[in-house]
Parts: C-alpha cells; structure tokens; sequence
C-alpha cells in the first residue's frame, strides 16, 4: 500500500472497503483491517456498511473476518437495515447462523414493526427460520397489526414453517395457536389448519369455529 495513501477516498460513494468487500477481495480487505480503517463506515447508493454488503454479496468468509475486525453486527443504517435484516431478505441461512453466533439481535422491529422472524416466515425461507427460532427466547414478538411469525405462517399456508416454530417453541400460547387457526379457517388454508389444529384444546376449537361461523 503507497505510503500517505488515502483510506477513505469514494468511488461512486464506495470507500476501498465496502469496494473491497463487495468484490470479495479477501486479501484487500485484510490489508485494510490492518490499516485500521473504519470497519463500519457506510457507503453506495443505499447505503451499507461492510458488513451489510458482504453479507449482501454472499461472501461470509469475509463477514467474519469483519467480526473479527470490530465490524458492528448489530450497526444500523438506514431504515433500520442491520446485517442481520440483509441475510433475512437474501435468504441466506449460513450467513444468519454467522450473525446469531456474533451477537446480532433478533427482536429489533424495522419496517411494520416486523423483526428478522417476521420477515424470513413471510419469505417462506424455512432454514432461516429454523436458525433463528434456536436462538430466540421470545418467537411470540407482534407487528403493528398484532400478528406473531405463526400467524403468518397460518396466512401463506406454510406447513413446514408451522410445524418448525411449533416444534422449536413447545410452550407456544394457546391465544397465538388459536388466531392462526382463525385465520387459516377463515381463508381456508386447509394443510396449515391441520398442523394448528392438533394444537388446540377443546375450548379453543369451539372459539375458532364460532368465529369462523360468524365471519362466514
């Protein structure tokens, strides 16, 4: 690297890093880590940190050693994008595993107050899913309409989505079962139904064809 060289000059509104990484340049971004540039410093045209961008561009080996460099895993840029978020939207699994493993935080809601469970069951990504629910305590988080990950679940008739926050998450309250059975009945999601409906107790089937008859 020339010596008094600048480490933080925009390309396109990239600095060397985020170029670096969204290249997969693993020799240059070490270069850079030892440099001591900014490991968290946003850029491009939607702004990402390095870590978001890496993860972003599918280069994990990469992320971690961003981690490893004092990158945030939990930084926020706009619109309250976290790494964690661009894994979620990207469907990468690997890369959630990665982030829960450093520390990111699972229950920050972002847009419709949904968090990264809200966003992977409405993905229909079921191994992203799975990863998550192992390391959250609390799987029953609502959005601004009051729905938990399950009822979506229940909305886009995902049996294998339902059966995994069902099976991860044993002690799931009976009210959450029985507003995506509701649901479900209500727009006949018939395979999702099933796999809710063993969940129910006597009481809360009634309620659910009550409502189902009221609606109808």
């Amino acid at each position: 690297m020339c010596k008094g060289a600048s480490l933080s000059i925009r390309g396109a509104g990239y600095t060397p890093l985020l170029a670096a990484v969204a290249r997969g340049h693993a020799g240059i971004d070490q270069l850079l880590l030892r440099a001591k540039v900014d490991p968290n410093e946003a850029g491009g045209r939607r702004p990402l940190s390095p870590l978001q961008q890496v993860v972003n561009s599918g280069h994990l080996s990469i992320a971690q050693e961003l981690i490893n460099g004092e990158a945030l895993v939990n930084g926020v840029t706009g619109h309250g994008l976290t790494a964690l978020r661009v894994a979620c939207f990207r469907q990468n699994p690997h890369a959630v595993q990665l982030l829960m493993d450093a520390g990111a935080e699972t229950d920050d809601p972002g847009c419709l107050r949904w968090t990264a469970l809200h966003e992977v069951v409405f993905s229909k990504d079921v191994e992203s899913t799975q990863a998550l629910i192992r390391g959250m305590e609390n799987v029953e988080v609502v959005d601004e309409r009051g729905w938990t990950p399950i009822v979506i679940a229940a909305a886009i008739d995902h049996v294998d989505i339902a059966k995994a926050l069902l099976e991860c998450h044993a002690g799931y309250a009976s009210t959450c079962v029985m507003e995506a059975a509701s649901i479900a009945a209500r727009t006949r999601r018939v395979r999702v139904l099933a796999v809710l409906w063993s969940r129910l107790n006597a009481p809360s089937k009634l309620e659910v064809l009550r409502q189902v008859r009221r609606d109808w």
